[in-house]
């Protein structure tokens, strides 16, 4: 699954259509005098299709964090759609009708929502893409402001946000809607994501080499949160053959694919060296694999910690029946069950060094032959790429 199946998360397509939805923009008569005082409106969007260069890619990925971390403290962009002020413009795109309107949450300059949706658009000012590299040199205290801002056209669902556009100024509200309809109907890529969690920027545009990924504020990381990660970062992930993703410290290879289950993303738990986790998802049409890879040298309580995380798993799926015994050693435990909405849970937990591997596979009945391919496919990575317990997983996996 590519990172733009992933942004799909967004919901943004989903508006509830409105009757005069044949419309495509409309200037709404008198908008009021908050949106005659806002400046000229003439912004162009920036050149930045793929392939971007290094540093170019680089400095999109810290203007983007500049603009929608709140490093400033004017406040942070909303988790749900505010009320919106001073209605200038309407458009329709796929039978639903949005509305522009001048001003909005931290400083916006405009604000697009559609009825009925707690998700939405603004356009943000921010650092241009040449103080924002400079600043990423250091990344100490604000940029130093040398040239004008740019502007960011941009979707917010609750901690996510979508970079759709840049402009080299402020853009008018009939670029705004044409680019938004654009998105919404498919003729338009987003740029990149940016998560509150750790200042979390993901690039969804082609790059020629280096980072796709970065991790501005890793201190401010907190227990609970997870940060997802479409491509390499060069720090937790680092390219791998195929297209892969080697996970640092396990080495673990996150694929492109197991089978017909495609990577949606890898999943960052736990930051530190001595705790890292790090998990690598992957989905079918209504089935899904995760590999979970845990630092913990300690290996005295390995039972006690392979039979905690599948008993979490029925908790949290439930249990409607037992399909295999339980099977422990001192290196590995596996259940399988079918859970309360009728779907396959299989568990596999095991050890490699100092890293205990979860292995999570869900599936449907109808998806029952391309989850067992994807599942074989995991089980051959590791018995020809991890050290013991090969030996055992490869006994268990013929069994099954």
């Amino acid at each position: 699954m590519s990172l733009h199946a992933a942004l799909a998360a967004l919901a943004l397509l989903a508006a509830a259509a409105a009757p005069d939805a044949a419309t495509m923009f409309q200037t709404l008569p008198d908008p009021g005098a908050c949106a005659r005082a806002q400046p000229a409106a003439a912004g162009q969007p920036l050149p930045l299709k793929g392939p971007l260069s290094e540093t170019s890619a680089a400095s999109l990925m810290a203007a983007t964090f500049l603009a929608l971390q709140d490093l400033s403290g004017s406040g942070a962009l909303p988790a749900e759609a505010p009320a919106g002020g001073c209605p200038v413009a309407r458009f329709a795109a796929e039978d639903r009708v949005w509305t522009i309107h001048a001003g909005g949450p931290a400083g916006a300059r405009q604000l697009i929502t559609t009825p009925e949706r707690t998700d939405y658009f603004v356009v943000v000012s921010g650092p241009s893409l040449v103080d924002a590299a400079e600043w990423n040199r250091s990344r100490r205290g604000l940029p130093t402001v040398t040239r004008p801002p740019v502007y960011h056209l941009v979707g917010v669902d609750e901690d996510l946000h979508l970079l759709v556009r840049t402009y080299d100024g402020p853009p008018s509200a009939e670029t705004v809607a044409q680019d938004l309809k654009d998105l919404l109907e498919a003729r338009l890529e987003a740029l990149a994501t940016h998560q509150q969690a750790g200042g979390t920027v993901n690039l969804a545009v082609e790059t020629l080499g280096g980072p796709q990924a970065m991790l501005f504020r890793p201190q401010d990381f907190k227990r609970g949160d997870t940060i997802a990660f479409y491509g390499p970062d060069g720090r937790f992930l680092r390219p791998g053959p195929g297209g892969g993703l080697v996970f640092r410290g396990s080495g673990y290879v996150c694929p492109t694919q197991y089978g017909d289950f495609g990577r949606s993303r890898v999943l960052l738990l736990d930051p530190s060296d001595e705790s890292l986790d790090l998990a690598c998802h992957l989905a079918g049409q209504e089935s899904w694999l995760t590999v979970f890879v845990t630092r913990t040298p300690d290996t005295s309580d390995d039972r006690k910690v392979f039979e905690a995380r599948i008993k979490a798993a029925e908790a949290e799926s439930g249990v409607a029946r037992r399909l295999s015994r339980p099977r422990r050693t001192a290196e590995v435990a596996t259940r399988s069950w079918l859970d309360s909405d009728g779907r396959v849970q299989i568990m596999l937990v095991a050890r490699f060094g100092e890293y205990v591997y979860e292995m999570h596979l869900t599936h449907t009945e109808a998806e029952q032959e391309a989850a067992g391919k994807a599942w074989l496919a995991l089980m051959d990575q590791l018995e020809n790429g991890a050290a013991s317990p090969a030996d055992q997983v490869e006994a268990w996996s013929a069994k099954r």
